[in-house]
């Protein structure tokens, strides 16, 4: 009997129980989703996975247990609940594809449309047609706003396709992204610009002002990650500017037009923000109030009065659900993209120019910072890291930890647990974003990228010798001035020269074994090395820019840089290999770590206590002696007797020799010499990854965080399209296409600083189309 009364309660309510937990399911949706940008915990992770898959798999199986099911009188209000499982299906804005392949099975999703539609209008239709009027409006209501959310969606996860992207930038009309504003400008946001008027950026602050930039110039993000080649940009002074940007606005830049990606790719923003996305946001808060009131009019005496609180709940919810969806679209920095492209300039005046929208978005942001203090639009700066030798040598002489491992492995977790507990994360030093960034920009312009922007020579290139600093003259002429020095540089010495082809023979054929090479290099190196320690300053030097002792840090900031780039390398290689270019090579990794493991054992045995267990296997590396125990097995893999020919360990001696190589060459340059040789080699190797990984992983990746490799490609792409714009740009210097925001037109700050009178804008004739390819009709010109 016992079993049989929790059987029968499912039968009678089983119903109300699966639609509540179908919009209970869209609250975690909307709460959780914008976690994505940034890398989340584990556990949010999980949660907002799970609330996906039940959110549809709920909705879906209640819509079938209607249809099939028989309904008694006084229960059947429940056949009006099936429009709102459709409504549910529709999903929150802030959620399209969960991963880049629904976009491509967007014709499964439609599969699945088409079948819960027909099965929602069959309840509607067998249950509500010959009942009350009042309710049979609300119910058709119901159903047009759930098959037009339902549809949106099907569409959004269309349109976030790769090849849907590529098929809609072809069509896109050349001045759609380009609006003019004077924070748009980069002197005037910067206030540096001598005569800006100070109302022009009044009431915007320098998040706004970054935000808009992006959107000025995400239409060469969204050519990018789809491999589409950018022909023509004439008039955004950003893109020429480029190379003039400060670092830190430079990866500000890309960090939010990346952001952007991930509303097309991950949300519905390729239908929100359109004059029918808008309107069916307007139109659903009115859909939802007026069925309310419907339902209030309606006669509910035949009914269950828990039906009656549950339609209530439901209608509730689905207003406030669809008023969330609305506000949310219309403070969003989109529709700031919106109203400066759209042809009803009394829209943009009346929103814009006005200063209505601005004040709208500051209350919109003001309530979204109190739901959380950090910008999710932002990079969240982490990077992963895993040191080889470092689980070698806590793997290789501890009998215990050996233990945990084979128990992974009799479940077949044995991997995963090595990339959980073995791998962690680190926020990139402030040093790095500005090297990265000079290294970036110097490929371009000593020209080591191709015309399709590919790395010149690939990876080999970072094993070449580096400019050597031009001589600096000493002589005299007879008025006190120094003689101009010869521009003939000065030539490499002997030992240099030997040192770069040891680094060239040993370095590995793959590039994953190159990284794995280089790895075990460093490792041992810095470990042997007497002279990497201290606080002493290191002149930095960056040879594809020959950026040549313009900075300098202490020499333990620069250590500890090496180390970062060395273990990010590696964590990519073990953790995310398809973020690296080529096929992947896990053999590779799992052999040279087993070499290391053997090498380890022969370290003495350590007898810990369990909480020092505890802090090898959970990944607590905080504590100086796990460095010590890196290179003590780095000191000892360099006192190993390893020959050339032993095919079972040949990049342990391979990294052997590379060591050996780079302590020698210390001997002769410095430690400061090979510290910078060992920052530009794993910067190449960085940029190298970046540049030749796959456009879908970077799109992949941005479901999860991003990736610092991710920017760096994006940022080199942006470097490459100045430097093709510049090159075969032959359109004259005073055509500028321009969409204003305001009119009449506000007169920039570069016209006032330059005391150049700003002409009127004229309209673009047919006879001046015809005659200039590049302007377009109804655009405003300046000549």
């Amino acid at each position: 009997m016992d079993a049989v009364r929790p059987l029968s309660f499912w039968n009678h309510w089983a119903t109300q129980i699966l639609v509540l937990l179908s919009l209970g399911f869209q609250v975690p949706l909307l709460l959780l989703a914008g976690t994505r940008r940034r890398e989340a915990h584990a556990v949010v992770k999980f949660l907002l996975w799970l609330a996906y898959q039940l959110a549809d798999t709920t909705a879906t199986y209640a819509i079938g247990h209607l249809s099939v099911s028989s309904v008694p009188q006084e229960h059947r209000l429940v056949a009006f609940w099936a429009p709102f499982l459709v409504l549910h299906l529709g999903g929150p804005d802030n959620i399209g594809a969960y991963a880049l392949e629904d976009s491509s099975l967007w014709l499964r999703h439609f599969q699945g449309f088409v079948v819960q539609v027909l099965g929602a209008g069959y309840v509607v239709y067998k249950h509500i047609a010959g009942s009350d009027p009042f309710l049979l409006v609300a119910a058709i209501v119901m159903s047009i706003l759930g098959f037009v959310k339902y549809a949106e969606r099907v569409l959004a996860i269309k349109y976030a396709d790769l090849e849907s992207i590529r098929s809609y930038l072809k069509e896109e009309a050349i001045a759609e992204h380009q609006h003019f504003n004077p924070m748009d400008i980069p002197s005037v946001s910067s206030g540096k610009a001598a005569g800006a008027d100070q109302d022009e950026t009044a009431g915007a602050d320098q998040d706004e002002i970054d935000i808009r930039r992006a959107h000025s110039m995400f239409h060469i993000c969204k050519h990018a990650m789809v491999d589409s080649w950018l022909e023509s940009d004439l008039d955004l002074e950003m893109l020429k500017a480029l190379k003039l940007e400060p670092y830190k606005d430079m990866w500000t830049l890309m960090e939010l037009e990346l952001s952007l990606m991930y509303d097309i790719l991950y949300t519905k923003a390729a239908m929100i923000y359109t004059w029918h996305g808008y309107c069916i946001r307007a139109g659903s808060s009115l859909a939802t109030a007026a069925s309310f009131l419907l339902f209030q009019f309606s006669d509910k005496r035949d009914h269950s009065r828990v039906d009656v609180a549950v339609t209530y709940t439901l209608l509730a919810g689905a207003f406030l659900l669809e008023t969330v969806s609305l506000l949310s679209a219309l403070g969003s920095s989109w529709t700031y993209s919106f109203l400066c492209t759209t042809g009803w300039s009394w829209i943009r005046y009346a929103a814009l120019c006005s200063g209505r929208w601005d004040r709208f978005r500051w209350l919109v942001r003001m309530i979204k910072q109190r739901v959380s203090n950090r910008s999710t639009r932002r990079w969240s700066g982490k990077m992963g890291q895993y040191n080889m030798l470092y689980f070698s040598s806590i793997h290789g002489s501890n009998a215990r930890v050996r233990l945990f491992v084979r128990l992974a492995a009799k479940l077949g977790q044995k991997e995963w647990w090595i990339r959980y507990h073995y791998s962690r994360s680190v926020h990139i030093s402030k040093h790095l974003k500005p090297w990265l960034f000079y290294y970036v920009r110097g490929l371009d312009s000593k020209g080591k990228l191709s015309t399709m922007g590919l790395l010149n020579n690939g990876w080999a290139a970072a094993m070449e010798l580096p400019p050597p600093p031009p001589r600096k003259s000493k002589r005299r002429n007879l008025r006190g001035g120094a003689v101009p020095a010869s521009t003939k540089r000065p030539e490499h010495p002997p030992e240099l020269v030997s040192f770069y082809e040891c680094l060239n023979q040993y370095r590995g054929d793959e590039f994953q074994d190159a990284i794995i090479v280089l790895h075990i290099a460093t490792d041992v190196f810095l470990a042997k090395s007497s002279r990497v320690g201290g606080s002493n300053p290191v002149k930095i030097n960056i040879y594809v820019e020959e950026y040549h002792g313009n900075l300098s840090v202490p020499k333990e900031d620069l250590v500890v840089a090496i180390r970062t780039l060395s273990n990010y390398m590696m964590f990519l290689l073990v953790d995310r290999p398809y973020m690296l270019p080529g096929p992947a090579q896990s053999m590779l990794y799992r052999r040279t770590r087993k070499n290391l493991s053997d090498v380890g054992e022969k370290l003495p045995e350590r007898q810990d206590s369990m909480y020092r267990i505890f802090k090898d296997l959970f990944g607590l590396h905080d504590d100086p002696k796990f460095a010590s125990f890196r290179d003590e097995l780095a000191k000892t893999l360099l006192a190993q007797d390893l020959r050339e020919d032993d095919r079972d360990k040949p990049r342990l001696f391979h990294a052997k020799m590379i060591a050996e190589a780079l302590i020698g060459i210390e001997g002769i340059k410095g430690s400061d010499f090979v510290l910078n040789l060992l920052l530009n080699v794993w910067m190449h190797y960085l940029v190298f990854a970046a540049n030749r990984c796959s456009r879908e992983s970077h799109a992949k990746k941005l479901s999860n965080g991003g990736e610092l490799t991710t920017i760096l490609w994006l940022m080199q792409d942006h470097f490459h399209q100045e430097s093709n714009l510049a090159q075969d740009d032959d359109t004259p210097a005073s055509f500028i296409i321009i969409t204003y925001v305001c009119q009449p037109p506000k007169i920039p700050s570069y016209y006032k600083d330059n005391s150049i009178t700003a002409p009127e804008p004229k309209k673009v004739t047919k006879e001046q189309n015809r005659s200039n390819p590049v302007a377009k009709p109804g655009l405003n010109l300046i000549e």
